[in-house]
């Protein structure tokens, strides 16, 4: 591989890594609490249970309730 291949597929893979980082507005955790949701989407806690009842926003019981960092990406309209 010449080094002008080898910068053009590390340019491609920084380039896919900004757009996942987009994607997930930033967010740097797998998984985040409800209150911690809570406290990005600005709503309440509440809220946040309200939206996994209604399938709004899916949520896995691991000891408490937590959410992916996908999940609220796509909530918040930047869905992956």
């Amino acid at each position: 591989m010449t080094n002008k291949e080898l910068q053009n597929v590390v340019h491609e893979l920084i380039g896919r890594v900004e757009e996942l980082e987009k994607r997930t507005l930033g967010l740097n955790k797998a998984l985040y609490s409800v209150q911690e949701v809570a406290e990005i989407l600005g709503v309440t806690r509440e809220a946040v249970y309200c939206m996994i009842k209604r399938g709004e926003l899916p949520a896995i019981k691991f000891g408490t309730t937590k959410i992916r960092a996908v999940d609220i990406a796509e909530v918040m309209g930047y869905g992956v």
